[in-house]
């Protein structure tokens, strides 16, 4: 059977027919769209907050966000394995199975807010300008408040997680994308009117991110008003589900440290060795030579569902397919846009800041090999994601963290930027791209 031709369960448990390549065709258009809209802000927003905090307090910015991703894993690693689970449970029409799955998903949601708001008391206790070596007086005054706006509306978000999962199981990934998109644009209209009323950094914050946490509530009130059994927590069927997910999702847990890592380090190596103010350069050089990236990780959960449902079929040939089709596209399109940005790149970032960050044609050009190996690196790990093999995908992840660290450590005092982006791209080559190419191919074979 071609993986077009399906039918699953609608949320009421009813049977409709619905195309896998619609969802896919769907779901990617208005990701890219999605994708397309974020850019736009995200060039138009920059020097508007650079300009409007200076480069120190835009520092600040970036590494409490870099600092405060570990919020991320406050889902235990059951999220992936709970969305597994529903898009088996929706491949086969087998609706309770599906509701019991998604009733634990909104109590795994309630139990991160409880968790994250408990955690938030103690924040106050820690000296973060120590920690973060923050000098500067007004960046010093406004860090407390920041950490704690940061990490309360991130578990915030994190929770709602769980409620996009039970639409992306669903294959609804276009609604969500909707959702997103009306909040990109809602939260840089905020974040004109926080510059316009020169707003503290804290506040700003908020005001950026209030857009999204409100379409989690939407979201919430339309699965509520489509079938409220979806939604409504079972406690006692609760350990049952942890007892089924809980392996998968440990492995998974193991995976978002390495990423928390991954994500932390390369900021703190530059604060340890540099300054505050080459985060600044290192953040906009890695934005602006990330672009295409963004296009491959916006369709990314569009895909996985789908891949998990391929698998479920035995469709490994349309897998294999697939994925060489991806890979092979996203690296070609990476490849010309690295060679641009190594040309043009260091004029674009100074008309884009307008002229208050500099970065060379080698930081981005570096940047750049990174996202063509991350961007290969993504599609074989979503199909790892997709089937479960957890256990694999976090041995990769921990050797890429340890090697990352060795290497950054010996690369960035001396080869400055430069240097990290050698250790970032050396890292991710040889400790996740090649193994895990190995593994999906062996995966598919046969």
């Amino acid at each position: 059977m071609d993986i077009s031709d399906t039918t699953p369960v609608d949320i009421q448990g009813d049977v409709r027919p619905i195309s896998r390549r619609r969802v896919l065709l769907g779901g990617s258009t208005l990701a890219l769209l999605q994708n397309g809209i974020r850019m736009v802000i995200a060039f138009a927003s920059v020097p508007l907050m650079i300009g409007y905090l200076g480069k120190e307090r835009y520092g600040l910015w970036m590494i409490t966000l870099t600092t405060l991703s570990f919020v991320n894993f406050f889902d235990a690693g059951l999220t992936p394995a709970l969305k597994n689970r529903m898009a088996e449970a929706f491949g086969k029409q087998d609706s309770d199975r599906f509701r019991f799955y998604s009733s634990g998903s909104i109590l795994l949601g309630l139990c991160i807010l409880g968790v994250g708001l408990v955690l938030s008391l103690f924040l106050p206790f820690v000296n973060w300008s120590y920690y973060l070596k923050i000098a500067d007086p007004v960046c010093r005054r406004e860090t407390l408040p920041l950490i704690l706006v940061v990490f309360v509306t991130t578990v915030i978000r994190v929770a709602f997680v769980q409620i996009e999962t039970i639409y992306a199981a669903r294959l609804q990934i276009a609604l969500t994308k909707f959702y997103e998109i009306i909040s990109s644009i809602f939260g840089f209209l905020l974040l004109l009117v926080g510059i316009f009323l020169k707003v503290g950094l804290p506040l700003l914050a908020f005001l950026i991110v209030v857009p999204r946490i409100l379409s989690g509530f939407i979201l919430l009130g339309r699965l509520y008003l489509y079938d409220k059994s979806l939604i409504l927590p079972e406690p006692f069927a609760f350990p049952k589900l942890l007892k089924e997910t809980i392996p998968m999702s440990m492995a998974f847990l193991g995976i978002k440290f390495c990423e928390m890592a991954i994500i932390m380090l390369p900021n703190l190596f530059i604060v340890h060795f540099l300054s505050l103010a080459k985060v600044t350069t290192f953040n906009v050089a890695y934005r602006l030579a990330t672009v295409p990236l963004l296009v491959t990780t916006s369709i990314l959960p569009v895909f996985w569902p789908v891949f998990t449902v391929a698998w479920s079929r035995g469709e490994k040939l349309w897998l294999r397919k697939r994925l060489t089709l991806l890979c092979v596209a996203t690296l070609f399109s990476i490849g010309i846009y690295t060679c641009l940005m190594g040309m043009f790149g260091p004029w674009v970032v100074k008309i884009w800041t307008r002229g208050q960050v500099s970065a060379s044609g080698g930081i981005l050009l570096g940047l750049g090999i990174f996202a063509a190996i991350n961007s290969c690196f993504f599609w074989v790990s979503t199909f790892l994601h997709s089937i479960s093999d957890f256990r694999f995908e976090f041995v990769c992840h921990l050797v890429w963290v340890i090697l990352l660290a060795v290497l950054a450590w010996f690369l960035t005092p001396s080869l400055n930027l430069i240097g990290l982006t050698i250790a970032m791209s050396a890292s991710l080559m040889f400790a996740g791209l090649i193994p895990m190419l190995k593994r999906t191919r062996w995966r598919l074979s046969g």
